[in-house]
């Protein structure tokens, strides 16, 4: 199909080409001739600009038909799907836990941490055959970013290099590698994706004392706006702006979890400042009943 389309236009430059050189010298002789010359011009303008764009589309429409019938391919991108939200939804229950721990003062016990003491353990193990002297802050051993995504395989995690990239931002301190106790933190996220009772409704609450708007703290609801910026505050990661990026891959989780959980959500209309004033802008309300079934439905992927 993509070939007829090429041979197509191939044809139609060299038709343009041998009608202007046809007609170039005759457009004195009269009207006839003007009219002849109008009409070869149309006829293949509209091909052109008009059924080659329809052809693409209906191309592209079959083509999606038939990869449909394909299984395989199928169930290879629902699997990358998947695998790419349980990735994101780990990270950012991770976050959430880490966020929660610090409000409930939790977060420096060592005995609270999710993983069990023989995949601690191993991890340590692991880690270790990884870690080297951390030239830029003496004292300290981490695991250099060339290592990073030899240490997650060894762990059972495939990473892409967008995600390596990140983690080394978000584990490392500002070093050009990965720590430990961020890095043990993370991998708990992995072992245990349940986020309690307690540390979600803490999340809701400090959400809620949050709010700028002395009128609507502790309203006993919060927006998506609201929850979004929160996130994007105490990790960069879910701030980053762009196509795939964190900010689009939150929107995009909370859209799946809402409409395949079926999570009962109201929508109010807030005013926002833009560009040329005022603007109307449609959130997400979350009480604290629909935000703990957002995180606990939204976490099992």
């Amino acid at each position: 199909m993509m070939h007829i389309i090429r041979t197509s236009s191939f044809l139609a430059a060299v038709y343009f080409a041998l009608l202007v050189f046809r007609f170039g010298g005759d457009l004195t002789r009269g009207f006839h001739t003007l009219v002849l010359l109008f009409l070869a011009v149309v006829c293949p303008a509209i091909m052109m600009y008009h059924y080659v764009p329809q052809v693409i589309k209906l191309y592209i429409l079959v083509t999606s038909i038939e990869m449909m019938r394909r299984k395989h391919i199928i169930h290879e991108v629902e699997h990358k799907i998947r695998k790419h939200r349980r990735f994101f939804v780990h990270r950012l229950v991770h976050t959430l836990k880490g966020y929660a721990r610090r409000i409930l003062k939790a977060d420096r016990e060592r005995v609270s941490r999710d993983l069990e003491t023989a995949r601690m353990q191993e991890i340590k193990e692991v880690f270790d055959m990884f870690e080297v002297d951390c030239p830029m802050r003496p004292g300290t051993r981490y695991i250099p970013e060339a290592e990073v995504a030899n240490f997650f395989i060894q762990v059972g995690l495939q990473m892409s290099d967008e995600e390596l990239k990140d983690l080394v931002q978000e584990l490392g301190d500002g070093l050009d590698g990965i720590l430990f106790d961020p890095t043990v933190d993370f991998l708990g996220g992995f072992t245990s994706s349940q986020l309690t009772d307690q540390m979600i409704d803490a999340v809701f609450v400090d959400i809620d004392r949050d709010n700028k708007n002395p009128h609507k703290k502790f309203d006993n609801e919060i927006t998506e706006d609201e929850f979004c910026a929160k996130l994007a505050q105490i990790n960069p990661y879910f701030g980053n702006k762009g196509h795939g990026s964190g900010a689009e891959q939150l929107i995009d989780w909370l859209d799946w979890a809402v409409v395949t959980h079926k999570i009962n959500v109201a929508n109010k209309t807030e005013e926002m400042d833009g560009v040329d004033g005022p603007e109307a802008h449609v959130t997400r309300v979350f009480t604290p009943q629909t935000f703990r079934a957002l995180l606990k439905h939204g976490s099992n992927v």
